[in-house]
């Protein structure tokens, strides 16, 4: 059941976005395109308006080559379609999968905003203060294992805070409740906690661009987002200028939004959660027939 819970939380949190569609239902659809539907997607893709040339080393020869190579490269000035808006976020559920194990595995996900230069350093303070307060929750004197929290950019307009933590079964109960309360207990920060965030932010940031390959890989997501290069320079005045308004406007974002899967967790445990118990053997059936 593992292999699906994933997809059942995207497939909540947006709908019949595509951004909820599972792997499988986009493999399926890939068989499905024809040659010339890739070479018109080609065309409209790769262009000039789309590219930005990263040097590493820029001097007098490599502008000769770039000028050689791309002086010539046009490309139609074709207007890029709007992006379909979101679907609403969603009210929050819980999915409980059936599973005799050793360890119950919960995750919660839940929509942020994307990662702009508006929302990237608190997205970051944000996501290391919510790995830590899940450790002290739940690993300091627990048997939990593994908790963790981290924010994944998706498109410009949204991301996606993944909690995750393996507990014994007759204990997810409340691993869902810390899970589900970090981020409002993140929200409240005092001063020191934040600046405790700032600093891990920080220090990441400082290790990324550490390497030339470091470097380069920070540009070209940021670019891949839609965000100005010239942003990544004045990362460290946004990082300092986080407060607890714009957290707690994160955990506002999340909190009674989130997608819940438990799998392998007690019954006992879970019952004053009203969860829905997920068939995912029937499910995976019907979604075998679906994509054949």
């Amino acid at each position: 059941p593992g292999t699906q819970t994933a997809a059942r939380r995207t497939a909540h949190l947006f709908g019949d976005d595509p951004l909820g569609t599972s792997w499988w239902r986009w493999s399926a659809a890939a068989r499905r395109v024809g040659e010339s539907q890739v070479l018109k997607w080609r065309k409209l893709v790769d262009r000039p308006a789309h590219s930005t040339l990263l040097l590493v080393t820029p001097d007098a020869r490599a502008d000769a080559n770039v000028d050689r190579y791309l002086g010539r490269w046009k490309g139609k000035n074709v207007e890029d379609p709007p992006a379909p808006a979101l679907p609403d976020p969603p009210e929050r559920a819980i999915f409980a999968y059936p599973w005799d194990g050793l360890l119950a595995e919960v995750r919660v996900s839940c929509r942020l905003p994307g990662r702009t230069a508006e929302h990237d350093a608190a997205l970051d303070v944000f996501e290391a203060l919510v790995g830590q307060s899940l450790y002290q929750s739940l690993r300091e004197g627990g048997s939990s294992y593994a908790p963790s929290a981290s924010v994944r950019a998706l498109t410009p307009e949204v991301s996606v805070l993944d909690l995750h933590v393996s507990v014994p079964p007759d204990q997810a109960g409340s691993a869902v409740e810390v899970l589900l309360a970090a981020p409002g207990v993140v929200g409240a920060a005092d001063g020191t906690a934040v600046r405790w965030g700032q600093l891990v932010a920080l220090g990441a940031n400082a290790r990324a661009h550490a390497s030339t390959l470091g470097h380069f890989y920070a540009v070209s997501d940021a670019i891949d987002l839609g965000m100005p290069v010239a942003a990544l320079q004045t990362y460290p005045d946004r990082v300092e200028a986080v407060d607890g308004k714009a957290l707690a406007a994160l955990a506002d974002a999340c909190t009674g939004h989130e997608a819940v899967t438990v799998v392998g967790g007690a019954t006992e445990s879970l019952a004053p959660l009203q969860p829905t118990v997920v068939d995912w053997k029937g499910f995976a059936a019907s979604e075998a027939r679906a994509v054949r």
